[in-house]
């Protein structure tokens, strides 16, 4: 199955735009029971959703207007998808970047707070701000930095099997995306 994610700057009053059904996140996470659609088993999980009902129940694909209507908005601002791009890669690559292991940077961007949470509809959706001293390494990198980046995301790879060409596309993506930035903006991945 193919993991699809996006990679894009907007300021936070832009990002409300993006998605102005999402909220303002709880102040901490919360254990709440939810609903599998899928086996329809009930249990627990860790979300940062504002007043969610007693059992959230989670539609297996959620509606293709939402995702529509995202993609849609997308094209005014600077972005790129990439498939195979998952919270374990950008994990290894901020781990080549600015040192420390993938399973440390990983525990990090999953706990952190996002600046948004999804309403009840869309909770496997997930939006993190992407730290902003990596913003900033990949938008002051020249060709050779963003290789050597490339090089260190292949070795590090959980997969074993990630050449350099296979990522210098996704490194160079991200370093144009980062230098797209205005101030004040933020570097997003959501997934």
């Amino acid at each position: 199955m193919a993991v699809y994610s996006r990679v894009f700057v907007a300021s936070l009053s832009n990002l409300r735009r993006l998605l102005p059904e999402w909220r303002r996140p709880l102040p901490q996470q919360a254990l709440r029971p939810r609903l599998n659609p899928f086996t329809q088993k009930v249990a627990s999980h860790l979300t940062w959703v504002a007043d969610p009902a007693d059992v959230d129940v989670v539609e297996p694909f959620p509606g293709a207007n939402f995702q529509e209507r995202f993609a849609r908005a997308l094209l005014r601002i600077p972005n790129e998808s990439y498939n195979h791009f998952d919270f374990m890669a950008v994990s290894e690559l901020l781990a080549v970047v600015h040192g420390g292991t993938s399973e440390a940077w990983l525990e990090r961007l999953m706990t952190a707070q996002p600046p948004l949470a999804p309403e009840q509809g869309h909770p496997d959706m997930t939006l993190l701000e992407l730290p902003v001293a990596f913003a900033d390494a990949l938008a002051a990198s020249m060709d050779a930095d963003l290789e050597r980046f490339a090089d260190g995301w292949a070795r590090a790879s959980d997969t074993g099997t990630v050449s350099v060409s296979d990522v210098l596309f996704i490194v160079r993506g991200l370093a144009g995306i980062a230098r797209a930035r205005a101030s004040g903006d933020a570097m997003y991945f959501v997934q």
